[in-house]
């Protein structure tokens, strides 16, 4: 786990040995827009960004700044989603809501991964890079993040990808090529919130779910990068944090089943 290549943040490293003593399944793709309106209208929950006391999301503004919108949550927001698309504006409390409630649901005990569970199932075998390898000509082909598209639409920096991935904000889930355990998505499109507590190193870093369950803290980690990461941002051991009430236009979620 962390930084395999030689040229990650402090917070990627040192590279560790993880055992994982535990068999999971992942969910193959993020969360999407469908299956937390399933939730929602099945519940009544009311996710942060819609709360009175809290209301809004981070997002794009109308002059394509980013800022805070307090009309903005998962359902009215200016990506032009549909139920095929990774749901966004969710914090990490909001993700937790949604597993207890698929876990009441199913009979099956589903929560967020560790982050040592995650980068293992989002590497699928690699120890590349990138999870298809280290060729960065190639990217756009395997991952939505921060392109052409978004050159051509708001005039981005060179920080951006110049190739074209074909999307300028979130795609609909399955679009670029699996992992080679068979996940979507687990680069680009959205950050997914994990169970951990941000730490600023990987030393001592535990892949046990009980030691982050019911862990306090302010800061929550998550990973994979999303439709707005440059390409910096979008490695295999690149890593996230905000508090467990954030939320923005590129924050979502997958989750993972004990077996």
């Amino acid at each position: 786990m962390g930084d395999l290549i030689g040229d990650g943040r402090a917070d990627e490293k040192p590279e560790q040995i993880i055992s994982l003593k535990n068999p999971i399944a992942m969910s193959k793709y993020p969360i999407t827009v469908g299956s937390f309106q399933t939730f929602v209208a099945t519940t009544g929950y009311v996710t942060e960004a819609e709360m009175r006391s809290d209301e809004g999301c981070w997002g794009i503004k109308t002059d394509l700044s980013i800022g805070w919108l307090p009309t903005e949550n998962w359902k009215t927001n200016r990506l032009n989603q549909d139920e095929s698309h990774p749901v966004v504006c969710v914090s990490w409390n909001d993700a937790q809501a949604y597993t207890k409630w698929l876990t009441a649901e199913t009979g099956f005990r589903y929560r967020l991964p560790t982050e040592a569970e995650w980068e293992f199932a989002a590497r699928g075998g690699s120890e590349g890079k990138y999870y298809y390898g280290n060729d960065a000509t190639t990217v756009c082909q395997y991952i939505n993040h921060a392109d052409y598209q978004m050159i051509k639409a708001w005039g981005a920096d060179t920080a951006v990808s110049t190739c074209d991935d074909g999307y300028l904000t979130t795609s609909p889930v399955g679009k670029f090529p699996p992992n080679g355990f068979g996940l979507y998505d687990a680069y680009g499109n959205v950050w997914e919130w994990v169970l951990d507590c941000y730490k600023p190193n990987l030393e001592d870093i535990s892949a046990d779910p009980l030691d982050h369950i019911n862990a306090e803290c302010k800061e929550r980690t998550l990973r994979g990068a999303s439709w707005a990461s440059q390409p910096v941002g979008i490695t295999s051991s690149y890593r996230n944090k905000d508090e467990a009430s954030f939320r923005t236009v590129d924050y979502g979620f997958r989750v993972v089943r004990d077996l």
